[in-house]
C-alpha cells in the first residue's frame, strides 16, 4: 500500500527517521492525509510525532497540523516562560537581533556552555550561527581564568557528513548532537 501511495521522495524523508514507531506514525498520517513531501517535511521538522505524544489533546494537535496553520509556540512549549528579569543581553548587529537559546556556566570546566535548540534537521547555517555566538562570548563575556566557550547544537536530525564539512576549521568546542 505504501508503494502506491507515497513517492520516492516521501520514502527518503521517512528513512531518515531513526525510530520505527516514529516512522510508522508519519507513514500512516502521510497516507491518511495525502501529505505532499513538503507537508511531511513540515510535520517532521515541527516535531508532530513528539508533540502529539506529549499532548493531552492529541486530536487537537493533529487537527492543527492538518489545517496547515502556522506553528504556534504554545503548541511546542506547554508553558512559555518570559525571563526578562534575568537581564540577558541580545546580540545586535546592524539592528538585527540574535538570541542564544540557553547559556550555562560550567564551574568545573570554567567556561560558558552555549546551547542552540533546533526543531528541524541540522543546517550548515546553524554552525555559522553558533560560531558567531562562540566568537562573541570569547571576546565579550570571558573573564580572566575562563576557558573558551563551548557550543552545542541540539537538533532533531543531522547528517554526519554535513556536520563534518560545516564545522571543520571552526572552534574545537562546537558539537552537534541529536535529541
Amino acid at each position: 500500500m505504501l508503494l502506491t501511495r507515497l513517492s520516492f521522495s516521501h520514502f527518503l524523508e521517512l528513512l531518515a527517521l531513526d525510530w520505527p514507531l516514529q516512522r510508522a506514525f508519519y507513514e500512516v498520517h502521510a497516507v491518511k492525509n495525502t501529505w505532499s513531501v513538503r507537508a511531511l517535511k513540515q510535520a517532521i521538522e515541527s516535531a508532530l510525532y513528539e508533540r502529539t505524544g506529549l499532548s493531552t489533546d492529541k486530536a487537537a494537535v493533529l487537527a492543527g497540523h492538518a489545517g496547515t496553520q502556522p506553528l504556534v509556540i504554545a503548541d511546542v512549549v506547554k508553558n512559555p516562560y518570559v525571563l526578562e528579569f534575568l537581564g540577558l543581553d541580545e546580540l545586535t548587529f546592524d539592528n538585527e537581533h540574535y538570541f542564544i537559546d540557553l547559556v550555562f556556566y560550567h564551574r568545573i570546566l570554567k567556561c560558558h556552555v552555549l546551547v542552540d535548540l533546533k526543531l528541524g534537521a541540522f543546517s550548515h547555517a546553524d554552525a555559522g550561527q553558533m560560531n558567531v555566538y562562540l566568537n562573541y562570548y570569547r571576546e565579550q563575556e570571558m573573564t580572566a581564568g575562563d576557558n573558551p566557550p563551548v557550543g552545542l547544537i541540539l537538533c532533531a536530525q543531522k547528517n554526519d557528513t554535513l556536520v563534518r564539512y560545516a564545522t571543520t576549521g571552526m572552534a574545537e568546542q562546537l558539537f552537534v548532537s541529536k535529541y
